[in-house]
C-alpha cells in the first residue's frame, strides 16, 4: 500500500465540516509527502504536502505541479484554451485535474488526475459529497527548471537591500526599465526606436501582468537565441557576480535614479 494509499483510505467517509476543522489527518499526508485535493461548496482545496495561495474555483482548469498549484493568466477575461492547457500536460509543465459535477448522482463532485492517484469520499450531513485525490508530491511535474533563480535572486535583494526594497515595486520597475534599455543599447538598438516603441505600447489598453511577464520570457528567449547568447547562463553569472559584491551593488544602488517623480498606481498580482 502507497503512502497515498493509507492517506486516502484515513479519509474514506469522514465529514467534509471535520477535515476543514482538524488538521491530524491532513498533518500525516505531510509528513508522507502526499497532497489532498477535495471540492468544498466554494472551490477545490489543496492541502496537505502543499498548501495554495488561495482555493481553486469549481470550474476551469487545475494544473498541480511538485512546487503547488500552477496560476494561469486570465488573459483579459478569455481564460485559457483545451489545447493550451493540454499542450502544458504534455510538455511535464503541470499535472491536470479534473474537476466535474455530476448532480444526477452522488457524490456530487468528482475530481480525477492525469497522474497517479488514490481516491476517497467525502461526506457532507451524511452523504456522499465530492471524491477526494490523494496524490504523491513526487509524482507530480517538477517545473523549477533553473533550479529556484527566482528564489534566490529575491533572497539575495532581501538580503543585500532589505525586505522593504524587495518588495517595492515601483523599484523593481525602475530596475527592470533600466535593464532592458541598457541591454538595447548593447545590441545597437536605436534610441529614437525606443520613443516610438513607448508611444505605441502605452497607447494601448494595459495587459495583464502574468501575461506579460510570459511575454517578456518568450520574447528574451528569442532575443537570446538570435543573438547567440545562453539566458539561464547569463542570469546564473550575473547572480554570481553581484553575490559577492554587494558592497559595490549597494553603492551602485544608492546613485540610481528614480524614473517615476510621483506615486504610481501599479498592478501588484496576488
Amino acid at each position: 500500500m502507497t503512502e497515498s494509499d493509507q492517506i486516502a483510505r484515513q479519509l474514506d467517509g469522514v465529514e467534509l465540516a471535520d477535515l476543514e476543522q482538524q488538521d491530524e489527518l491532513l498533518a500525516r499526508a505531510r509528513e508522507l509527502d502526499v497532497v489532498v485535493l477535495y471540492a468544498s461548496p466554494q472551490a477545490v482545496v489543496i492541502t496537505g504536502a502543499l498548501q495554495s495561495r488561495s482555493p481553486h474555483r469549481l470550474s476551469g482548469p487545475l494544473l498541480m505541479t511538485r512546487q503547488g498549484r500552477l496560476d494561469l493568466p486570465d488573459y483579459r477575461g478569455k481564460g485559457v484554451t483545451d489545447e493550451h492547457v493540454l499542450r502544458m500536460v504534455t510538455r511535464g509543465l503541470g499535472a491536470l485535474v479534473k474537476i466535474e459535477a455530476v448532480p444526477a448522482r452522488a457524490p456530487f463532485w468528482a475530481l480525477s488526475a492525469s497522474v497517479p492517484y488514490s481516491t476517497f469520499t467525502l461526506c457532507r450531513n451524511g452523504r456522499d459529497y465530492c471524491t477526494g485525490l490523494a496524490i504523491a508530491r513526487e509524482d507530480l511535474p517538477d517545473i523549477d527548471r533553473t533550479k529556484g533563480f527566482q528564489q534566490r535572486t529575491a533572497a539575495w535583494v532581501t538580503e543585500t537591500f532589505g525586505a522593504d526594497h524587495q518588495a517595492d515595486m515601483r523599484e523593481r520597475c525602475d530596475r527592470v526599465i533600466e535593464e532592458v534599455l541598457e541591454l538595447m543599447q548593447s545590441l545597437g538598438y536605436p534610441a529614437d526606436a525606443v520613443e516610438r516603441a513607448l508611444r505605441y505600447v502605452y497607447g494601448r489598453d494595459a495587459g495583464e501582468p502574468q501575461q506579460e511577464v510570459g511575454g517578456v520570457m518568450v520574447t528574451m528567449a528569442a532575443l537570446c537565441d538570435a543573438a547567440g547568447i545562453d539566458m539561464h547562463a547569463s542570469g546564473e553569472i550575473e547572480l554570481t557576480r553581484v553575490e559577492t559584491v554587494p558592497h559595490l551593488v549597494r553603492a551602485k544602488q544608492s546613485r540610481k535614479p528614480k524614473f517615476v517623480q510621483t506615486e504610481p498606481r501599479l498592478a501588484l498580482v496576488q
